[in-house]
């Protein structure tokens, strides 16, 4: 095998194995996202009962700061609760 041909290989199996950790990177990110948006869709529907963020906290087994910052920015897109509108507000 000539020098050429070694690098070559070396190039494609590098390529390959950094493909392969951004695939699973953005699965991965794609899942803590989705969970995310669960989360944030069931403190609206919450919210819309007038829960506290402690009550929605304990309900939901989630941190009450995480909880309260869901909830500050849901209140800025009441009385829509626009799921997709907080994840991007909590993603900057």
């Amino acid at each position: 095998m000539r020098l050429s041909e070694w690098l070559e290989d070396e190039k494609e199996m590098a390529t390959e194995a950094a493909r392969a950790e951004g695939l699973e990177q953005g699965i991965e990110q794609g899942l803590e996202q989705g969970q995310l948006k669960t989360i944030i869709s069931l403190v609206c529907k919450k919210m819309k009962k007038n829960l506290t963020y402690e009550e929605i906290a304990d309900q939901l087994e989630e941190n009450i700061d995480k909880i309260a910052g869901i909830g500050e920015i849901a209140k800025q897109v009441m009385p829509k609760y626009d799921v997709d509108k907080i994840l991007e507000e909590l993603n900057k």
